[in-house]
C-alpha cells in the first residue's frame, strides 16, 4: 500500500483545464496594469502545465501585489502550492478565493484536495 504522499504525487497532478483567467475587477483595480496581469497569469498557467510550480507562485504573487483580489491568481497559486506540498498555503489561497468569489467551484475542489 502506498503512503499518502506517494498517492497524492501520483494522483493529484492538476488535471483541471482552467479557462484562461483574466484580471478580475476590484474596487482598487488599476486598469493600467491589466496587460501585465494578464501576461503574468497566462505565463503562470503555462508554468503550471510544465510543472514549474515555483514560477507559478512567483508570477501569481506578482499579480496579487497589483490586484489583491484577483481570484485567478489565488487559484493558480493554490494549485502550485498543493504540488509543492505546501498544503496550508494552498488552503489559505483557496479560502481567499471563497472569500472573493464564493460561487467559484474550483476553490472548493482545490481546498479539499489540499487538506
Amino acid at each position: 500500500m502506498q503512503n499518502k504522499r506517494e498517492f497524492k504525487k501520483k494522483f493529484t497532478k492538476p488535471q483541471l483545464q482552467l479557462a484562461s483567467i483574466k484580471p478580475q475587477s476590484t474596487p482598487n483595480y488599476n486598469y493600467e496594469n491589466s496587460n501585465n496581469i494578464e501576461s503574468l497569469l497566462n505565463q503562470a498557467g503555462e508554468y503550471l502545465e510544465k510543472g514549474d510550480y515555483d514560477k507559478v507562485v512567483e508570477n501569481c504573487s506578482q499579480v496579487l501585489q497589483q490586484d489583491k483580489d484577483n481570484y485567478g491568481a489565488y487559484i493558480l497559486r493554490g494549485l502550485a502550492y498543493t504540488q509543492l506540498e505546501k498544503y496550508q498555503s494552498a488552503v489559505d489561497d483557496f479560502n481567499q478565493v471563497i472569500r472573493i468569489e464564493p460561487n467559484y467551484h474550483y476553490s472548493y475542489f482545490g481546498r479539499g484536495n489540499s487538506s
